[in-house]
């Protein structure tokens, strides 16, 4: 199975490649990259990139990008990924396929369902790992988007994950909810329809994204489907568009037999969300502090650029404001009631379109909690 993925990731990536002309160049660069978390605590990287220069009024910076990524941290937690984003290389076409292999060793969870508590002195000498898992994944994702017309795009994504988790010595959340090993095999597929006005996809300061996905995935008993609904607004200010607010409202529910791994992240168009807490979803929240089937939360931030050197990398600062809950027992509703209220502030720095750290310090309902962001958050 992993031979034949790598061969169809490789026959696609080089379809493109080959059918370029020999005049448009293709240039490599190569830069660390640093990350924290509380699954993983303070992460060392290497991003090797392949990329093809746009040109310049295209709303992205390159046609196409193979992006490699190498990272590893002291608490033995590691990953190895690979993705290839072609966004320009074929009229009204794009292209979004990606492989990686990881473990994380200090992985959190807290348990399922909107109700759940945490204690921070349930941490002691004899239940060290008390929100702690072990989680090891290998999942290789092919994405293709379709023009229909004007900004209206058709999207299919196919998607392979092989996820085990392992709990680790003394008593925890995860054994209280299931066995002391837990392995999934999952091959899912997403349909969408999108609505893509953003100015560009690299430092977005304007437009608009709409999300509408279905996706079915065959999981570990009957199958489950699940419903995603994705809306994110730019919106600029003044005369240099150097301060704009940003926001995003996301929704979705299940049916069937869901998998722990899909409660914990949501697939959208051209990535996935981790879900609920942490850069990604809630920054108020810790890293995935709230798991179950269904969610329902939203973001809104102010940024003001201090500089922006344009392609080459940009700095500011922001404010925000982040909301959300998520179902377990009760089913899906568009409600305030249960909602986790977090408000923060921080600074941003991008390194040239790729490299993009966002340092977030917010209070939440668990106090005090500073995430960083390896991307924008949406």
């Amino acid at each position: 199975m992993n031979r034949l993925l790598l061969l169809a990731f490789l026959t696609v990536v080089a379809a493109p490649l080959a059918a370029q002309t020999d005049q448009e160049r293709w240039r490599d660069s190569y830069y660390p990259i640093i990350s924290y978390s509380s699954n993983d605590g303070v992460t060392l990287g290497f991003r090797y990139i392949l990329t093809q220069r746009a040109s310049f009024d295209a709303p992205y910076f390159f046609k196409g990008a193979l992006i490699t990524d190498v990272s590893a941290s002291a608490s033995g937690s590691y990953g190895v990924g690979v993705r290839f984003k072609a966004p320009g290389l074929r009229h009204n076409w794009r292209f979004d396929l990606a492989g990686s292999l990881a473990k994380q060793t200090r992985y959190a969870f807290y348990g399922l369902g909107e109700h759940t508590s945490y204690h921070a002195d349930s941490v002691t000498d004899g239940q060290r790992y008390y929100y702690k898992v072990r989680r090891a994944q290998r999942q290789a994702k092919g994405e293709v988007s379709r023009r229909l017309v004007g900004r209206w795009w058709l999207t299919g994504m196919a998607q392979y994950k092989r996820t085990e988790f392992t709990d680790l010595p003394g008593p925890s959340t995860f054994t209280d909810a299931f066995p002391s090993t837990l392995t999934e095999t999952d091959l899912l597929g997403r349909v969408g329809l999108v609505y893509d006005s953003r100015d560009n996809d690299f430092d977005t300061h304007r437009g608009l994204l709409l999300d509408a996905g279905m996706i079915h995935g065959t999981g570990e008993g009957s199958g489950y489907d699940r419903w995603v609904m994705d809306a994110r607004a730019w919106v600029p200010f003044g005369e240099w568009r150097s301060t704009w607010l940003s926001i995003r409202a996301v929704a979705s529910a299940a049916t069937g037999d869901l998998p722990l791994d899909a409660r914990l992240y949501l697939p959208v168009w051209e990535g996935q969300v981790r879900v609920l807490g942490g850069a990604e979803s809630h920054r108020g929240l810790l890293d995935q502090r709230y798991v179950g089937r269904d969610l329902l939360f939203g973001n809104v931030t102010l940024d003001h650029d201090l500089f922006n050197a344009g392609a080459f990398g940009a700095g500011g600062v922001s404010a925000f404001a982040d909301v959300g809950r998520v179902f377990e027992d009760d089913r899906f509703s568009l409600t305030t009631d249960g909602m986790k209220f977090g408000a923060g502030a921080g600074f941003y720095f991008r390194f040239l379109q790729t490299g993009v750290y966002t340092f977030n310090f917010a209070k939440g309902p668990d106090g005090f909690v500073f995430t960083l962001g390896n991307s924008w958050m949406f």
